[in-house]
C-alpha cells in the first residue's frame, strides 16, 4: 500500500480515500515537480493528455494513479498548478521536505513509476541513461524521467 501517502486531496482540496486507493493500485507515477518551471508544466500537459487517454481505454485503469509532489513555495501556486491535474496530490501543508531536500532543485521536475510489489529477491539493479535513472530493489521498480 502506498503508506507514505497518509493523507492526499484532489484539486478541490477535498481528501481522497488513500486506503481504498492503495488496495486496488499495481501502479503509482510520482509527479514531482514546481508550477514556476516550464518544463514541468509541459509535461504536465503531456501526462495528463496520456492519463485521461488511459482512464478511458484501458481494461487496467483503476490500476494505476498518479499523485503529485510539488516543491512549490506558496500554496497559490500549488492550487493553480494542481487545478490542471485529474490525479491527487500531497496536500500543500503535509509536503514531505525530505523527499524535496534529497531531490536537490528544488524547481527541478521528475516522474517515477513504482510497480508496488513485495520483495522478490534481495538486492537492487540500477541503469542510467541521459535523461533518466532506472533503478529496481526488492521487486519495486522506478523509472525516473528528469526533465
Amino acid at each position: 500500500h502506498i503508506e507514505v501517502f497518509k493523507r492526499l486531496v484532489n484539486s478541490e482540496k477535498a481528501e481522497v480515500d488513500v486506503q481504498s486507493l492503495g488496495a486496488r493500485l499495481s501502479l503509482v507515477g510520482l509527479f514531482f515537480g514546481c508550477s514556476l518551471n516550464a518544463p514541468c508544466k509541459q509535461f504536465n500537459g503531456s501526462l495528463c493528455e496520456f492519463y485521461g487517454r488511459f482512464k478511458k481505454a484501458s481494461e487496467h485503469k483503476d490500476k494505476l494513479e498518479i499523485v503529485f509532489v510539488s516543491s512549490d513555495q506558496d500554496q497559490k501556486h500549488w492550487q493553480d498548478f494542481l487545478q490542471e491535474m485529474p490525479w491527487p496530490a500531497l496536500p500543500f501543508k503535509d509536503r514531505h521536505k525530505k523527499v524535496r531536500d534529497a531531490r536537490g532543485d528544488e524547481r527541478s521536475c521528475s516522474f517515477s513509476l513504482i510497480r508496488l510489489a513485495g520483495c522478490r529477491s534481495a538486492g537492487s539493479q540500477q541503469t542510467k541513461h541521459a535523461n533518466f535513472y532506472c533503478f529496481s530493489i526488492c521487486g519495486v521498480f522506478s523509472l525516473i524521467f528528469f526533465l
